[in-house]
Order: structure tokens, then C-alpha cells, then sequence
């Protein structure tokens, strides 16, 4: 990756770095902070230009039910997390002092495989 870090001046602590991964798709992270939710670390991948909806194929080595998988046997208790109108937001993992909140993207349009395969597009860490 090799980006540089990238401190906010308005003393917030807040800090973060992005960079390009692919012709379509651009990284980003940092820690965010706020009083009432305290610290968080992210990692996001974004596409690009932002008004895109590219593929994820190129991208996809986190698979999302791995990764769930992973923080279920270190002890995380899921949760799915649905929005107003019942769709998949995200799932929300927990345990004492932690919670880490994973969001899925389908792999691609097309074909159908792809399409019902999640990949995590962006991870809180909290």
C-alpha cells in the first residue's frame, strides 16, 4: 500500500490514508472519533469514480462468510443488521469490549454465482 498517513488538523484525532487498488476500485482506512461513540478503526474498499458500481471480482479475497466465520470462533456473537425496509445492512459482531461490524457486497452482476457470493466491501472496528 504504501500511503501515507494523513492526520486531521481540526484536533480530532482523527487519522486515515486510500489510495487506488485497482482501474475501478480504491482503498481507504483510518481511526474516526466522536464523544459519544468513542474510537473506530475502518477499512473500505470504494469504487471508482464513486458513482460507479464495478465488479468486485478483481478484489475479492475477503470473503464475507469467512470472515464471519473467523470472528465466530474467536467468540464474537453475530447479529444481521436490517434497515427500515428489511435489507441486509450488515452484521454486527460482539463480545466484552469489542464490536466489529462487517459489510457485504455481492461479488458481481452477473453471472448468478457471483452475484449471491459476498465479498466484505468495508469493516468497523469498535
Amino acid at each position: 500500500m504504501g500511503q501515507s498517513v494523513q492526520h486531521r488538523g481540526d484536533g480530532s484525532g482523527r487519522f486515515g490514508a486510500s489510495g487506488v487498488l485497482t482501474q475501478n476500485w480504491n482503498y481507504g482506512f483510518g481511526v474516526n472519533k466522536t464523544e459519544i461513540k468513542g474510537a473506530w478503526f475502518e477499512f473500505l474498499f470504494l469504487p471508482n469514480p464513486p458513482e460507479a458500481s464495478p465488479s468486485m471480482s478483481d478484489i475479492c479475497q475477503i470473503d464475507f462468510e469467512a470472515f464471519a466465520a473467523h470472528l465466530e470462533k474467536m467468540g464474537f456473537l453475530r447479529q444481521r443488521n436490517l434497515v427500515e425496509d428489511g435489507r441486509w445492512m450488515s452484521d454486527i459482531f460482539q463480545r466484552p469490549g469489542m464490536r466489529v461490524e462487517l459489510f457485504p457486497r455481492g461479488e458481481a452482476d452477473e453471472p448468478l454465482a457471483r452475484t449471491t457470493h459476498q465479498c466484505v466491501e468495508w469493516v468497523q472496528i469498535r
